[in-house]
């Protein structure tokens, strides 16, 4: 019998976004990340005194983990149909 992986409310394998640094951010559904823009709006309202170097490195950091750690398709699509 194989175990079940669990797949959390955004996609994400819970043992790819317990590396992250912002779990709230990338725990959302993946259709709901959008662009570096969407990015920029959270990170501004967790960091209000953020300069855009910091929130771009912190989206750097966050990026590096999850392409180390995603395998093709480990990411599941919520269809909202």
């Amino acid at each position: 019998m194989t175990k079940k992986t669990k797949m959390p409310r955004g996609g994400l394998l819970e043992a790819t976004l317990a590396k992250v640094a912002h779990h709230d951010y990338w725990g959302r559904a993946v259709y709901k990340w959008g662009h570096t823009d969407n990015w920029d709006t959270y990170y501004l309202q967790e960091h209000e005194n953020a300069t855009i170097e910091m929130l771009h490195q912190a989206l750097n950091s966050d990026l590096e983990i999850l392409v180390q750690n995603l395998k093709p398709f480990q990411c599941h699509v919520e269809q909202q149909f």
